[in-house]
């Protein structure tokens, strides 16, 4: 037998080798590292071959690779070598339409890059890039910051998992995609490990990771940075409720809600947001009952953040009940501990006449101002459904903490630093864009206060306490608490009696 046979004999066997071992190179089945040809069949090739194996890793050498849908099977992992790109096509016909399992969007029919429906053992890792070449569906756009437009008939989700298991998510790089970047729909078992996550600040409905009606799911020490909502946990009419999900070690960016629980037709519950530090975003947290079901038992912990990003009426934290696609929902038993934010606004607690938030603590809370916004300036013509819950009165609140409606409020141990004479210039945005609107506002920063803040206002607040030693108002003449047809007690020590709220 010649040299040149001894060699096809031996790549033949090396190659069924890689087969039988469970590794498939993508460029095997003729996929294109270029980015010159569309390479989805071939991708596609090496997933089902993969499957039908009983499993395997399908592996993107360095290159580019051009594709429009793929979908994932049983025991399929997708491996993204150091250098490698899976770059979405520009081109609709390339992508396969499905229903989506959210049953209250009007457009069923929605196209994605990477699709898994009632699969289990799946996974996505690697030191590569997954690129859903968002901006070509999307409006021309040069000035920022400005909310950035859809084109109609967009590719949606860039990663869309439903009714699935046992599906991790690793190491890899998500960016520029075209709507949500990952949604997780009625699946167990996920694991969401040292990713970097980066869309653009002002794309439109540019969620991170959205987790509806999903179980037992870990997000840890990556980065996201992206516009809307960072890390959204959600339930649906058509979904299951969400559980037992922690969020941990992450640092996060975005000119929405870093951490968020809403929409919630159903039960939010068993939830632990903890060690994160969250910077140039408009809300850190985010727990909204809009949809009629109920979120409960959530524990967040050890949060550092800023509010320094250009909207106005940026908040730290807001709580809030209100009718938005279904009835009000309920929120109770939340406690929030070890929270530093330095910020211009203000906490929000507050929900609709008729509706209570429950059981809320805030526990070692430090607020630093580089400077104070003034609300009424911006209340009465604000369209976010964020504002629609609460009346006029708590929209222009002037206090650090807004409180409305609200059964069983602890506030211990909250430290406030009002603003020195000058402001920072990285808080001095030229131009502030607002929520729900494309209005554009140009604030005046001849002072470091707008206005002058109390330490609390409270309307309709029933029982719990106030313990705030070292917290004084912004000035000597503004009372230090308002509270309106309230009962919540002003502690001077720190001591519990038999009878009051415990600790």
């Amino acid at each position: 037998m010649s040299k040149f046979s001894w060699f096809i004999v031996v790549f033949l066997f090396l190659s069924s080798c890689k087969s039988l071992s469970g590794y498939y190179d993508v460029t095997d089945f003729g996929a294109k590292n270029d980015s010159t040809k569309l390479s989805t069949k071939a991708i596609q090739k090496a997933i089902d071959k993969a499957n039908a194996n009983g499993g395997g890793k399908v592996v993107f050498p360095q290159g580019v690779y051009l594709t429009g849908t793929i979908v994932l099977k049983d025991n399929v992992t997708l491996y993204f070598n150091e250098g490698s790109r899976l770059k979405g096509s520009d081109k609709h016909a390339d992508y396969l339409f499905h229903k989506t399992k959210i049953s209250v969007y009007p457009n069923p029919n929605r196209a994605y890059l990477i699709y898994a429906d009632g699969v289990k053992n799946i996974s996505i890792e690697g030191k590569g890039v997954i690129d859903g070449n968002g901006t070509k569906f999307w409006e021309p756009f040069d000035t920022l910051p400005r909310w950035i437009k859809p084109l109609n008939g967009r590719v949606s989700n860039m990663i869309e998992i439903n009714n699935s298991k046992n599906i991790v998510i690793k190491g890899v790089t998500l960016s520029n995609s075209p709507e949500w970047t990952c949604h997780l729909f009625d699946c167990d078992d996920v694991l969401v490990e040292g990713i970097r996550l980066v869309n653009n600040l002002y794309g439109p409905n540019n969620d991170g990771i959205d987790i509806s009606g999903c179980n037992n799911v870990m997000i840890a020490n990556s980065y996201i940075e992206t516009c809307d909502d960072a890390v959204c946990i959600k339930t649906f009419p058509s979904s299951r409720e969400s559980s037992n999900i922690t969020v941990t070690n992450c640092i996060m960016k975005t000119t929405c809600v870093a951490l968020k629980l809403g929409e919630n037709f159903k039960r939010i519950a068993d939830v632990t947001f903890s060690n994160c530090i969250i910077y140039e975003s408009s809300r850190a947290i985010g727990i909204y009952g809009d949809c009629g079901g109920t979120t409960e038992n959530i524990n967040i912990s050890n949060i550092v953040c800023n509010t320094n990003a250009p909207l106005i009426l940026n908040r730290p934290i807001q709580i809030g009940i209100w009718k938005g696609k279904g009835n009000p929902g309920k929120i109770r038993n939340i406690s929030i501990s070890n929270f530093t934010a330095t910020t211009e606004g203000r906490i929000m607690l507050t929900a609709i006449e008729g509706s209570l938030i429950e059981n809320i603590t805030l526990r070692d809370v430090n607020l630093v101002y580089p400077m104070i916004e003034d609300p009424s300036k911006y209340a009465e013509g604000t369209t976010s459904n964020q504002f629609s819950s609460i009346d006029i009165d708590a929209k222009k609140a002037k206090a650090a903490i807004v409180a409305q409606n609200v059964n069983g409020l602890v506030i211990h141990n909250l430290n406030i630093t009002w603003p020195h004479d000058t402001i920072p210039t990285q808080w001095k945005f030229v131009e502030r864009i607002e929520n729900g609107s494309n209005r554009v506002h140009r604030p005046d920063y001849a002072t470091p206060k707008a206005t002058e803040f109390s330490i609390v206002w409270a309307k309709n607040v029933d029982s719990g306490y106030i313990y705030a030693p070292l917290a004084k108002p912004s000035a000597h003449n503004v009372k230090d608490y308002l509270l309106i047809n309230s009962n919540i007690k002003i502690k001077q020590t720190d001591t519990i009696r038999y009878d009051e709220k415990p600790l």
